[in-house]
């Protein structure tokens, strides 16, 4: 009897979730909130334990991210990118990258603020975050690529500016993921898997910047489909 009382309680909630009014979802989005905060094994997207299976592939998820996003940007940021600045020409290559870091660096730290604000803000009916995850996919992979195209300083700069707004619109919604959908008592464990993969991914960029700094635009595409691949993988 228990058993059913909690099923039938489970798919009431489901159906307000789905199809209740603005002021119903929000307060089961709270009531589960308060549950989650009380019980370290519950979720505060949905106020109920989360399955094993899930909890390995959210880890799994945040692994590959940290893997493809920092091999990708250790290719151009640390190999391919203070070889293309040797090609710009009346401009000293260590002058241009300190300008390019600094310029990049704000960037970085106005579009991360930005992204995660707006993501959380946003509501779709594909959730807060997967469309500026996606999105930040598409734009970073696009601008990295222009930015091997072009040998204008101050075009290179601004390209790569909108490189690292499209970075940081993949990271900053999806890192949020870790406080909306995982169980507290599980989360510093989940964030370890991140670390672990950003740690990893940085030499693996090295190595593989190594091997493509004789042939620029396929390394340059290789960071490109690392961004959309990063991307697809919590989903």
């Amino acid at each position: 009897m228990q058993t059913m009382e909690k099923e039938r309680g489970r798919r009431m909630k489901d159906s307000v979730f789905e199809t209740g009014s603005a002021q119903e979802r929000l307060a089961a989005h709270r009531a589960a909130i308060a549950a989650a905060e009380k019980d370290p094994t519950l979720s505060p997207e949905t106020g109920r334990p989360v399955e094993r299976r899930t909890i390995v592939r959210f880890g799994l998820s945040f692994l590959l991210f940290g893997v493809f996003w920092m091999s990708g940007l250790g290719i151009v940021s640390l190999v391919l990118l203070p070889e293309h600045l040797k090609q710009v020409p009346g401009v000293s290559p260590e002058y241009l990258i300190g300008v390019v870091n600094a310029c990049t660096a704000v960037a970085s730290l106005v579009s991360n603020l930005m992204f995660g604000n707006f993501s959380d803000r946003s509501r779709s009916r594909y959730g807060r975050r997967t469309p500026w995850v996606l999105g930040g996919a598409v734009l970073g992979g696009v601008t990295l690529f222009l930015t091997g195209m072009t040998t204008n300083p101050i075009l290179l700069t601004v390209v790569y500016c909108l490189c690292m707004f499209g970075l940081n619109c993949m990271i900053a919604p999806l890192v949020a993921v870790l406080s909306d959908r995982v169980p507290s008592g599980v989360r510093g464990t989940l964030s370890a898997f991140y670390g672990a993969g950003s740690t990893v991914g940085s030499p693996i960029g090295s190595l593989l910047g190594a091997a493509f700094v004789s042939r620029m635009i396929p390394g340059l595409r290789s960071r490109a489909a690392s961004c959309s691949w990063a991307a697809s993988w919590p989903f």
